[in-house]
């Protein structure tokens, strides 16, 4: 199958009843290698939430023309942020860290 062929398949079996594609829940929890989701495409939004990590989570080198929201991190290791082109607004609040935030 190709990705292509996955980006049909996700549209035709995982759109909700309000026409977003959800795709929550996935539980890789055994796998030991890297979980991937680089240059994802939409004209509509993108939500990342609630994900539990014992490794580490890149995110860097966005464009995005609307508002970026970012609250309730809670993270024990080093948060990194760089290379973000926006066009709207970043909000960020209530995170908890314990390493350094870098920006």
């Amino acid at each position: 199958m190709t990705k292509q062929e996955l980006v049909q398949l996700l549209k035709e079996e995982f759109t909700t009843a309000d026409g977003d594609i959800d795709i929550s829940g996935l539980d890789f929890g055994e796998f030991k290698g890297r979980v991937i989701l680089n240059w994802m495409k939409s004209k509509g939004d993108i939500h990342q939430s609630e994900h539990s990590n014992e490794g580490e989570i890149y995110q860097n080198s966005h464009s995005n023309e609307g508002r970026i929201f970012q609250s309730l991190h809670k993270n024990k290791g080093d948060i990194y942020q760089s290379y973000h082109a926006n066009k709207g607004h970043v909000f960020q609040d209530e995170h908890q860290n314990e390493g350094e935030v870098i920006n």
